[in-house]
């Protein structure tokens, strides 16, 4: 691993700054952003949530596409962290859709590395990911039923999910939805109990 720091979204460019002037000082960049994050959770962390159950459910696909197509890269590890808060992670879960030659194993060995459980489904010729959300949804559903967690962090601005959100929030569950600015439909930000976007995250990869 080298050096080079890669921004994955809208990294404040003062946080940019203050890691390569003290870059010196921590003896690398990667220690410097294990600190920051560490900060981050702190500073954030609310004591009533101590013990808060939460799981995160992500669509892969409505996190990947924007970045992608920007030749970008999301930490997924310390997206995590970010999403947790330090609160109780029951579980976190990667629906996506699994391609026939298999392109996307390594992608998905590297998200298994970082703490998430895959979920993945098939995906026809025209790469419709419908089971794909039908999966999540259906997870979302059934672990509130069970009373699994206590807040659902849905990664995803898809308004496919607002039926599965309306449900568990009558089950008396918080649902914080997660997603690009540019992803994520009205509806979306009408039904959640609260709304981040992935953009003012601190989520950057170190370049391999």
């Amino acid at each position: 691993m080298n050096d080079q720091l890669v921004i994955s979204t809208k990294v404040d460019k003062d946080v940019y700054d203050y890691i390569e002037q003290n870059k010196a000082r921590y003896g690398s960049r990667s220690v410097m952003v294990s600190k920051i994050l560490s900060d981050f959770i702190k500073q954030k962390q609310n004591a009533s949530a101590i013990g808060e159950r939460i799981i995160v459910f992500m669509d892969v696909k409505n996190v990947e596409a924007p970045v992608r197509n920007a030749d970008q890269f999301v930490d997924y590890s310390s997206l995590l962290a970010q999403l947790s808060m330090g609160r109780d992670i029951v579980d976190a879960m990667a629906f996506d859709g699994k391609e026939p030659t298999n392109e996307n194993n390594k992608f998905h060995q590297y998200l298994a590395s970082c703490g998430w459980k895959l979920d993945l489904r098939a995906v026809d010729a025209s790469k419709h990911q419908k089971e794909v959300d039908m999966s999540m949804g259906v997870a979302l559903i059934s672990r509130a039923i069970r009373d699994e967690y206590d807040t659902a962090i849905v990664v995803s601005g898809d308004r496919d999910f607002v039926p599965a959100i309306e449900y568990v929030k009558s089950l008396g569950k918080r649902v914080e939805v997660v997603s690009h600015k540019v992803n994520i439909s009205e509806s979306m930000i009408h039904v959640a109990d609260s709304v981040a976007y992935l953009d003012n995250l601190f989520i950057m990869e170190m370049g391999a």
